[in-house]
């Protein structure tokens, strides 16, 4: 239906009759860009852009300023935070040019979310603030709803629940006083959370029965069965434990027919511990089993750390010690590897619950949608048949010149990545080549001549000797370009290894290299992010040592809840910024290209006589945004 839709609007655009002179027509482009913005990248940015192309010819200042934030929200949900603060900020200065206060709240609430995300919560909240007094002067209640609602989960992150309350009831009565019927779902899951969170068993149970009622009139088969779990766990602390099995078997249920494996797990977890409360431990083994089984192929290791200590328990009880040992050790190891799990788990909690939120909520906007531009179609459809006959050659051309643009479009970036790819490749083969020649050709080439010499000369057995031991040099010289190229040490141990391991063979005499790693925690990188991480710290140390004659370099490598960062400083003799960006050379641009793998940021700085610093930012936090 969507390509469809996005089809009929081009073809439209390229008529008179529907010219593009009109600023409803791009803000039809907007509303598609928005469609797709948390669901295929691709499209919303091309209908972004186009609405910024229009925008610009008819300044059209609203549809420039609504386009960067769509642009915004498709970083954000990337969790590229840094691009979508960009984009975010220059909607929110367009937006202020036009004074739309509608547009200019809108884009402020979702800085707010990007701070919130961040865990920047005092930012957070006064973006939010600042949107809440926007759309007061608008008088858009709809709006005053989502950003009280938003403020109340900040203050529920923060442990301050009655606050958290008071925002969230605030919303839950204007949602009430609009009928806004699915805004009322998500009040009633959030005030259910809130009052699980105060042991308020009944009132937790009433309020999911609320948001499940409306779910189910929206066919929300995802949100309903989140719903239906929550209610089962509260009916296990009243210790009501048939209720608590029909309400997850009936998840289970859904749970198949939408093939949400993560959500089966979680419920065949859930099933496991309410037969293990009524100690009927065979059975709770055997759901266990089959959440362990989702958990490794899903390979989620904060589940499989539960799961293996209800399995521990289950045998312990019916005595089957071996079992029970195998698997509190299991649990045992998998607990000190999850990262800021056990340290933060209400901002687990709370994000757990956003994120099912945001899927509910999307869910039913695009079932919305969907239902609007269906009427739009029937409409729309009937005024084209009419004016087809007049327009058809119109409607032909414009459409192929604008298949043919996105083609060339399409074309230039692929031949502009596959350039950035073979110039990449080929300096890695010059570089092979020269270590090739310089080192191992050499050596080589001297045992050939010793070898060719053994006809002239007496002492053939010191000449076979010393040929032998170049021999030996060279296989050793071929060994060290074959670990240079993807070091052994690195995939069977790890990047802290590696890097120590590397220190440890270029160190010498006239330069000491420090190597320091805070709080890191490879586990969150992959084996291939980890060699580009490796190949940064490789290229910055090998630079200080050969061109800056540094006398002192240090390597850190640390990780917080949001991020890892690299930092390398050494006290060489630095270099000159500007003319190091004209010239844009091989090094530089490899760790450019590297650090924009790991979506991270590039920072250095340098100045002639005051050594370098390198900074990578790599984030690890991925949160999408509402």
């Amino acid at each position: 239906m969507k390509s469809t839709f996005s089809l009929f609007i081009l073809i439209l655009f390229g008529s008179k009759l529907f010219s593009i002179e009109t600023n409803k027509s791009i803000d039809s482009i907007n509303d598609l860009s928005m469609s797709f913005a948390e669901t295929d990248a691709t499209k919303s940015m091309f209908f972004a852009n186009q609405a910024i192309k229009f925008s610009e010819q008819q300044n059209y200042l609203t549809g420039k300023a609504k386009a960067y934030n769509c642009i915004g929200i498709v970083y954000d949900v990337a969790g590229n935070y840094d691009s979508s603060i960009y984009y975010y900020n220059k909607g929110l200065q367009i937006a202020k040019e036009a004074k739309n206060n509608k547009v200019t709240a809108a884009i402020t609430n979702n800085i707010g979310m990007i701070h919130w995300n961040k865990g920047d919560y005092e930012i957070a909240l006064q973006k939010y603030f600042e949107a809440y007094k926007l759309y007061i002067q608008e008088k858009n209640e709809k709006g005053q709803a989502n950003t009280l609602s938003n403020i109340g989960l900040i203050y529920a992150d923060i442990h301050k629940d009655k606050e958290a309350m008071e925002y969230c009831e605030q919303a839950l009565t204007i949602r009430e006083k609009i009928n806004d019927e699915y805004g009322l779902s998500i009040s009633y899951t959030n005030l259910a959370s809130l009052y699980s969170n105060l042991n308020e068993m009944n009132k937790c149970i009433a309020f999911n029965q609320k948001s499940i009622d409306i779910k189910t009139k929206v066919k929300d088969d995802y949100g309903i069965a989140i719903n239906l779990n929550n209610m089962a766990s509260e009916y296990t602390k009243l210790k009501q434990y048939d209720k608590a099995l029909a309400l997850n078997f009936d998840a289970e249920k859904i749970r198949i027919k939408i093939d949400d494996k993560f959500g089966l797990c979680t419920t065949y977890e859930a099933i496991g511990h309410v037969f293990s409360k009524l100690k009927n431990n065979n059975k709770s083994i055997d759901y266990l089993k089959k959440a362990e089984s989702i958990a490794v192929e899903l390979d989620s290791k904060s589940k499989l750390k539960d799961i293996y200590l209800g399995l521990a328990e289950n045998y312990k009880e019916i005595k089957q010690f071996e079992e029970a040992i195998q698997y509190f050790e299991k649990h045992d190891a998998l607990k000190d590897s999850i990262f800021s799990t056990e340290s933060n788990d209400a901002f687990a909690k709370l994000h757990v619950q956003y994120e099912t939120e945001k899927k509910s909520k999307e869910i039913a906007k695009q079932q919305l949608e969907i239902k609007n531009r269906n009427f739009l179609l029937v409409g729309l459809f009937s005024l084209l048949l009419i004016a087809s006959l007049l327009f058809y050659l119109i409607y032909s051309k414009n459409k192929a010149k604008q298949e043919k643009q996105l083609q060339l479009e399409r074309l230039k970036e692929q031949e502009q990545r596959a350039k950035v790819i073979l110039e990449t490749e080929e300096n890695e083969r010059q570089r092979l080549a020269r270590e090739l020649h310089d080192g191992v050709g050499q050596l080589l080439t001297a045992t050939k001549l010793n070898l060719a010499n053994l006809k002239n000369t007496e002492n053939a057995t010191a000449s076979i000797q010393h040929s032998m031991n170049i021999l030996d040099e060279s296989i050793q010289e071929i060994r060290n370009i074959s670990h240079n190229m993807v070091p052994d040490v690195l995939l069977r141990f790890g990047l802290v290894k590696a890097v120590e391991e590397f220190i440890k063979k270029i160190k010498n005499q006239s330069t000491a290299i420090n190597f320091e790693s805070t709080n890191f925690d490879a586990t969150c990188l992959d084996e291939t992010s980890q060699l580009m991480l490796y190949r940064i710290i490789q290229e910055s140390v090998n630079n200080a040592i050969k061109y800056a004659d540094a006398t002192t370099i240090n390597v850190q490598l640390t990780s917080d809840e949001d991020e890892l960062t690299l930092l390398i400083e050494d006290n060489g003799k630095g270099f000159d910024m500007d003319a190091m960006l004209q010239k844009n050379g091989i090094g530089m641009k490899n760790m450019k290209l590297r650090s924009e793998f790991l979506k991270g940021h590039l920072t250095i700085d340098s100045s002639l006589g005051n050594g370098t610093t390198i900074i990578v930012d790599i984030p690890i936090n991925k949160t999408s945004s509402i």
